[in-house]
């Protein structure tokens, strides 16, 4: 049991890296939104 709430918190942490990848490259593509 203590496995899987491990694998699963690294399935979360994975997520919330490559959603803010996404949002960094999101940003760099239109960085003339905010200006």
């Amino acid at each position: 049991q203590k496995e899987s709430k491990i694998l699963i918190n690294d399935d979360e942490s994975v997520e919330m890296l490559y959603s803010k990848l996404c949002l960094d490259l999101n940003m760099d593509m239109e960085p003339n939104l905010d200006a």
